[in-house]
């Protein structure tokens, strides 16, 4: 997660970088693993530094787009990314709760399936509802149909969405 948004979508530099690394990641130090509230912390200090005239839920999704097309730029993302054209949509959309538990930052579950749609829970999530739905449209991006990701309902660390085709 960490490669995906700070080192290949984002590239922080200067005042940016210093914060991130007195929170406790350094990109030119990667670890095996970090705390999801870290990645929480960090993402906050991305959204001052590379949106900080947007209103907190905009900058929030465009950071999860980016981050979409930051993971899929990592070994693990163009496998995934190569994948996806042999996939029909339902097929595509019914392998994220595999996807996302990659990550390890939050549980996911599928709550309604219909023909063109499904609804997701998210539980334990160190990442809010915008985030995760720009992630979703970014990743889904190049995928073989046209997706819409909207945000159900959110509370403290759990959401739900909807992605549709």
């Amino acid at each position: 997660m960490f490669e995906g948004m700070f080192i290949r979508a984002l590239k922080p530099r200067g005042p940016f970088l210093e914060e991130l690394k007195a929170a406790g990641f350094d990109p030119s130090a990667l670890a095996p693993d970090y705390p999801g509230e870290l990645f929480s912390q960090c993402l906050e200090i991305a959204r001052k530094y590379e949106y900080p005239q947007s209103a907190s839920k905009v900058a929030e999704h465009e950071l999860g787009r980016r981050f979409a097309q930051g993971f899929l730029g990592t070994l693990l993302g163009r496998f995934i990314r190569a994948a996806m054209p042999m996939f029909k949509p339902a097929q595509m959309i019914d392998k994220i709760p595999g996807y996302i538990a990659m990550g390890g930052a939050v549980a996911v579950t599928c709550q309604l399936k219909e023909e063109r749609s499904r609804q997701f829970s998210f539980e334990d999530a160190s990442v809010n509802a915008d985030f995760m739905a720009g992630l979703l449209e970014g990743g889904l991006r190049d995928a073989a149909a046209q997706y819409t990701v909207h945000v159900l309902h959110e509370g403290p660390h759990a959401f739900a969405l909807r992605v549709s085709w």
